[in-house]
C-alpha cells in the first residue's frame, strides 16, 4: 500500500477540530511503520503553545513549523484504536482475518476510531461511519434489560453501530465492553457520531465477564463493583458510585460505570464557540485521557515482546 495519511481531530472548545495531518509512509507495517506528523496551520494559529488537553500527547507541543517523525506509532495512537475484545469485533466486521496483525492495525485505526476514550478521534472513521449508518438505525431504543441479558437483537444492533462505527466497541480490554447512553426513561442506545452536545443521556461503560463467562470470571467482575465502593468508603476519589450498578441477569452479570471522561457542566448563559453559539444549559464535556505508556512514550508489554522477538528471530 502506498504512502497514507488520516486526520487526527481534538474536541475543543465544543466542537470537533481538525488538529493534525499524520502521514505513514508504510501503512501495510502498521505500528510498526513510521510515522510523519504535524499539527494543522490553523489550529496552530489558534492553540500556539498551548499544553495539556490542546495538544494531541503531552510528548508533542504546539509549535509553528514543528514536524514529528517517529520510526514506529507514537504510543498515544494505541491509547484509541481497538483493542482487545473490540479488535476482534472489527477484525471480523470489516473482514480483515486474511491480513497479518500490522496489516490490520491501519484499517482498525483509519475505520475503527470514531469513538474512543477520551477527545481524539480519527475524522476519516467518522465519515465512513456517517457514509454506512442509517437515520432509522440510529434511532432505536433498548430497555436496560436487554443490555442485561445480552439480548440478540440488541447484540445485533451493537455489532452494526459498534463495527461500523466504533461507539459500541471503543473501549479496550480483553472483557467484553459496551460504550452506552440511558434517557430519563431508561431506555439504552449507543452514540457513535457524537453529534448533539446538548442531550442530557447519561454516558455508561458496561462491562461484562471476561473469557468463557465461568463462575471465577463472574465473581472477579462483581468483586470489581464492591472494590470501587470500598475505595469511596476509605475517602479516595473514583467514580461517582451512586450511579454505578451491578446488574445480575440471568445467565451474566453486567457492570455499569458511568464515564469518567464524560462530565458534564453548568452553561449559565449562551457561550460562543468558533463557529456556533452554545445555548443555556448543560454542556458535555470531552476529558483528554492519556495512558502511563504513551506518556513515557513506550508500547505496551505484549506488543514490545512481539517485537523483540520479531527482531531476535530475524537477527
Amino acid at each position: 500500500m502506498t504512502m497514507q495519511q488520516l486526520c487526527l481531530q481534538i474536541y475543543l472548545d465544543g466542537v470537533w477540530q481538525d488538529a493534525m495531518q499524520l502521514e505513514f509512509a508504510k501503512p501495510d507495517a502498521g505500528r510498526f511503520g513510521p510515522v510523519k506528523a504535524a499539527y494543522n496551520r490553523a489550529f496552530t494559529a489558534r492553540y500556539f503553545q498551548q499544553t495539556a488537553a490542546h495538544q494531541v500527547c503531552c510528548e508533542w507541543p504546539i509549535e509553528l513549523l514543528a514536524v514529528y517523525r517517529h520510526p514506529q506509532w507514537p504510543a498515544f495512537l494505541d491509547d484509541i484504536m481497538p483493542a482487545g475484545a473490540g479488535r476482534r469485533l472489527w477484525v471480523k466486521e470489516l473482514a480483515l482475518e486474511h491480513l497479518s496483525g500490522p496489516e490490520q492495525d491501519f484499517q482498525l485505526l483509519r475505520h475503527g476510531t470514531i469513538a474512543p476514550i477520551g477527545h481524539l478521534r480519527i475524522k476519516e472513521s467518522v465519515q465512513f461511519a456517517e457514509q454506512q449508518l442509517n437515520t432509522s438505525l440510529q434511532q432505536l431504543r433498548f430497555s436496560a434489560q436487554h443490555i442485561i441479558e445480552r439480548d440478540a437483537d440488541f447484540l445485533h444492533y451493537a455489532r452494526q453501530m459498534g463495527a461500523i462505527s466504533g461507539g459500541a466497541t471503543g473501549a479496550g480490554g480483553e472483557a467484553p465492553k459496551l460504550l452506552i447512553r440511558q434517557n430519563l426513561s431508561g431506555e439504552v442506545w449507543l452514540d457513535p457520531l457524537q453529534h448533539n452536545q446538548q442531550n442530557p443521556d447519561q454516558h455508561f461503560l458496561v462491562k461484562y465477564a471476561r473469557g468463557q463467562r465461568t463462575e471465577i470470571d463472574k465473581e472477579i467482575l462483581r468483586a470489581e463493583y464492591h472494590y470501587y465502593q470500598e475505595l469511596h468508603a476509605l475517602g479516595i476519589h473514583t467514580i461517582d458510585v451512586q450511579q454505578m450498578k451491578l446488574e445480575e441477569g440471568t445467565h451474566t452479570p453486567s457492570l455499569w460505570l458511568p464515564r469518567f471522561d464524560r462530565p458534564r457542566f453548568e452553561s449559565p448563559h449562551s457561550a460562543q464557540t468558533m463557529d456556533t453559539a452554545t445555548p443555556c444549559g448543560t454542556m458535555q464535556q470531552r476529558l483528554a485521557m492519556e495512558s502511563v505508556y504513551s506518556l513515557h512514550n513506550k508500547t505496551p508489554a505484549a506488543i514490545w515482546i512481539i517485537t523483540k522477538c520479531c527482531k531476535l528471530y530475524c537477527a
